[in-house]
């Protein structure tokens, strides 16, 4: 399918779509410039900027070896469900106001989990250069906008780059972490777990990934968040916020 093609059939879709980005876009640098301390400005940008570079440097580095299929039985078993291209899309929504609130925690709390996170997304740009991996996906035969919803993301991301899943791993460090959060009403962070778990579900029922991409995804996460403050890497972003919190 031809991206110039499918945007000329759906112009309504497309530019709904492009209003959502763009809104989401505006209240992100609205909150950073009027909402965040100064001195976690940068660092979060940074924060934001590593998790789109390491997904997407691989994709334009020369892979060394032929991308591995890890499709298991089950996967042919759990059903293609487009209404869920809807939670899998909301996900960035909820990682930006994630990036947001961790800005408003103490910096112990941010320091230890934004290292963390560095940690897990490094072992994911490497897994995709270095063991890469590839899926069969189904043909979207249905008409509704959550199929067209579904073509879209299909035409805009190949299917590469999928051990460990970016989307489950992200979800899941937004759970671990909001749920250490201070500065969060109450209903805050049950919401978070229902929403996460959603979302992690949401890859494989759109079939975004395959069910090994979900536990590579949660044991990268919860290395990253292991190992941070062991090699006093969390060190590395205070030492940055407390340069910057002198200017």
């Amino acid at each position: 399918m031809n991206w110039i093609g499918w945007a000329t059939g759906n112009p309504l879709l497309v530019g709904m779509l492009g209003l959502w980005i763009l809104a989401m876009l505006i209240g992100i640098a609205y909150a950073i410039a009027r909402v965040l301390p100064k001195e976690t400005i940068w660092p979060l940008l940074f924060t934001v900027a590593m998790h789109f570079m390491s997904y997407l440097l691989p994709r334009v580095l020369p892979l060394p070896i032929a991308p591995h299929k890890l499709a298991l039985p089950i996967d042919s078993w759990i059903p293609f469900f487009p209404p869920m291209i809807s939670v899998y899309l909301l996900a960035y929504v909820q990682w930006a106001h994630y990036w947001i609130g961790i800005g408003l925690e103490d910096r112990t709390l941010r320091s230890r989990s934004l290292a963390g996170e560095w940690i897990a997304k490094g072992i994911c740009a490497l897994a995709f250069v270095f063991f890469p991996t590839t899926m069969a996906r189904p043909a979207v035969t249905g008409t509704t906008g959550f199929d067209r919803l579904v073509s879209l993301v299909y035409l805009l991301d190949a299917p590469t780059n999928l051990l460990p899943s970016m989307h489950c791993l992200q979800s899941w460090l937004v759970l671990r972490v909001t749920l250490q959060m201070r500065h969060v009403p109450s209903w805050y962070k049950p919401c978070t777990v229902v929403f996460s778990l959603l979302v992690i579900a949401s890859t494989i029922l759109v079939k975004q990934h395959v069910v090994l991409d979900l536990p590579t995804a949660i044991l990268a996460a919860e290395f990253g968040l292991w190992l941070a403050p062991r090699v006093k890497f969390d060190r590395v972003y205070a030492r940055w916020e407390e340069r910057l919190s002198r200017r």
